[in-house]
């Protein structure tokens, strides 16, 4: 970012005294006062545990050259303090600002489940000929899109971001700010349903990405989900490309060929022509995002050799799918959030993993889904009963339902209070080998249940 006080003061419609220092350049964008270092802007974010405008003193000191805030800091006079009615709309402002001016082709991508994977694979794939930007992890809100966007140097030729949304305004805020060239939309299912409504209303908040692309913009959507076919259908301003991952009739395509020496087999089928792909990551869940960041680099030039090769460089963010393994024991940890999408497709894939040895789900509470929260915990018992494991391990309100669901089951179910109650009940199980899957929302807190394990 290469903007002045002046500009940062122009973009976020902030007022302030500017002392003769409206030509400063400022080199980052800091939010947290411990990483200020001389030069940048502190931007003054009041949170749940802590507020900003008490640390403005130390930024400062550290070499803040300006401050931006929404309450008056009168005990901070030697560098400017840009004042503004709200720190993280005005954020997304100067975001915006350094938008309009970038010569970088701008993606975005979202969907229920898989945005991070399918925003990392992308990322390796572009890497390959191309300066790209990205969010950090999953950066993907009102606050973390911004400073994603304000940490790229404006050299990139694309910026690869992701976004994810909660509530029915979500992603008009993002939109606005993004205003992204071409969408990619993974997938839709019931996932923050307590916020968003239906699955339906996931389909029709998601898609409002959509509407801000600008003319000759494109998008790459998954038609294997009628609620996302049926809303980007009334959006007649984009141009789409349907991948399906269960229709090879389709112009774009892929399919999960199963598991062999530790790699996953895939199919794609781009414009009449097969590529057959092996990678270091294995699921029939992966297909969805494999399959559109293979469309979207083709549209974009790239050859199905530079696709695979750019898929197997890839490294996903921990707590995804993550595996560890010692002698005939294989843990994952999926733990970063969970939803009944992400959740089925990691149990699918700990059971291909697992083949004779023993499953054991070691599970959490999937937040955020309202009044389905009930009817979606029993239909997990039931994929679990269909999958067919050993053990589950459950920590959570939603146990019983789970339970309920596993009717009939013959494995067995434990309650878990803590990490320290799962170790207690499965050392007496005496197994010899197994494959462990950890993985529940945040609110859950499953990596710790990982590091008992491993410790």
């Amino acid at each position: 970012m290469h903007l002045t006080i002046e500009q940062i003061a122009l973009a976020t419609s902030s007022y302030g005294d500017f002392d003769g220092l409206e030509k400063v350049p400022i080199t980052k964008v800091q939010t947290d006062s411990r990483l200020v270092q001389e030069g940048d802007l502190f931007v003054c974010i009041a949170g749940q545990r802590y507020d900003g405008h008490n640390f403005a003193q130390e930024a400062v000191k550290k070499g803040a050259r300006a401050i931006l805030a929404h309450t008056p800091l009168l005990d901070i006079e030697e560098v400017p303090v840009l004042l503004v009615e709200d720190t993280v709309k005005a954020l997304g402002r100067l975001a915006l600002y350094v938008r309009q001016r970038t010569r970088a082709r701008v993606i975005g991508i979202t969907g229920s489940a898989g945005k991070t994977t399918t925003k990392e694979f992308l990322f390796s794939v572009l890497s390959q000929k191309a300066k790209v930007g990205k969010n950090y992890k999953n950066w993907n809100n009102q606050l973390g899109l911004p400073l994603s966007i304000l940490k790229f140097d404006g050299q990139e030729d694309y910026w690869v971001l992701e976004l994810g949304i909660s509530e029915p305004e979500d992603m008009d805020e993002l939109g606005s700010i993004l205003r992204p060239d071409i969408v990619v939309i993974t997938n839709i299912g019931p996932c923050h349903l307590e916020g968003l409504g239906s699955v339906s209303d996931v389909a029709r908040y998601k898609t409002k990405i959509l509407d801000y692309l600008e003319n000759e913009s494109w998008a790459v959507l998954n038609k294997d989900y009628p609620p996302l076919v049926k809303e980007a259908r009334r959006r007649t301003q984009i141009k789409p490309y349907f991948f399906s991952c269960t229709d090879k009739r389709q112009r774009f395509w892929g399919e999960y060929r199963g598991c062999e020496g530790g790699r996953g087999h895939y199919e794609i089928g781009i414009n009449g022509e097969n590529y057959s792909l092996a990678l270091p990551w294995i699921g029939a869940h992966l297909t969805e995002n494999i399959s559109a960041v293979a469309v979207l680099a083709h549209l974009l030039g790239y050859s199905g050799s530079e696709i695979e090769q750019g898929l197997c460089q890839a490294r996903l963010p921990e707590q995804r799918l993550c595996l560890w393994t010692k002698g005939e024991w294989t843990i994952i940890d999926d733990t970063y959030n969970a939803n009944p999408l992400s959740m089925r497709a990691a149990i699918s894939t700990a059971a291909e993993l697992a083949k004779d040895r023993e499953l054991v789900l070691v599970l959490g509470d999937m937040a955020e889904l309202g009044e389905a929260s009930e009817e979606e915990h029993r239909k997990l018992g039931e994929f679990i009963h269909r999958i067919g494991c050993h053990y589950v391990f459950f920590h959570g309100q939603n146990a019983s339902f789970v339970k309920e669901g596993l009717k009939g089951w013959s494995g067995e179910f434990y309650i878990c209070h803590s990490p320290e109650d799962f170790f207690s009940f499965f050392k007496n199980l005496n197994l010899r080998q197994a494959v462990l899957l950890f993985k529940g929302s945040r609110s859950s807190r499953m990596e710790e249940y990982v590091k008992k394990v491993k410790n």
